[in-house]
């Protein structure tokens, strides 16, 4: 049967077997498309319940974009969590799946504040990402330390975010900001 949760499930361990194939991810993607959300939303369930974590970023990346919603957003923040050690790719696909809009991403704020600190600066990146969908979230605040990462990739992801806010919003001079990280790259010199 066409319908059945297994040929999903199959379709989104392929998509991430070749995840570097472009023309291949196409393919998958376009035959998962023919599957409605909710078909779609039963097999990343079965995937994120089970035990393997090989398909997450898969599974992640096919919820964040074909069936995005706040259900499968708590079972994939839920497996984050309750997954300390998950590998730097699984990690980010998750962080990326949850800062889509239909995901509520604001829901996830402490996960991202958490992820800052974690040491690979992809996983940092796919953070301040995901706070950036977080409305109500001081950002100044929250990410101002951010401004200091020893990962320039990093800092130009944390200016881009505080950079979009409305001056109204900023306790502080964005300019100076700015001044201070081009310093910063340039070795301090003036």
């Amino acid at each position: 049967d066409v319908h059945d949760p297994r040929l999903i499930i199959r379709l989104i361990h392929i998509q991430q077997s070749i995840r570097d194939d472009a023309a291949g991810n196409r393919l998958c993607l376009g035959a998962l498309r023919g599957y409605s959300k909710d078909e779609l939303s039963v097999a990343v369930r079965q995937i994120f319940q089970s035990a393997n974590t090989n398909d997450f970023p898969a599974a992640a990346r096919i919820a964040g974009t074909l069936c995005p919603g706040p259900e499968l957003g708590e079972l994939i923040a839920g497996s984050v969590i309750g997954s300390p050690g998950m590998k730097p790719e699984v990690l980010g696909a998750c962080l990326d799946a949850l800062s889509n809009p239909l995901m509520e991403p604001a829901r996830y704020q402490a996960l991202y504040e958490k992820c800052l600190a974690v040491t690979n600066p992809a996983i940092r990146r796919a953070a301040v990402r995901g706070l950036e969908k977080c409305a109500n979230a001081d950002l100044f605040e929250i990410l101002g330390p951010s401004l200091q990462d020893e990962s320039p990739d990093v800092r130009r992801a944390v200016l881009s975010v505080l950079g979009s806010l409305p001056q109204s919003r900023a306790p502080v001079d964005i300019a100076g900001y700015v001044r201070k990280f081009l310093l910063a790259d340039l070795g301090g010199a003036r």
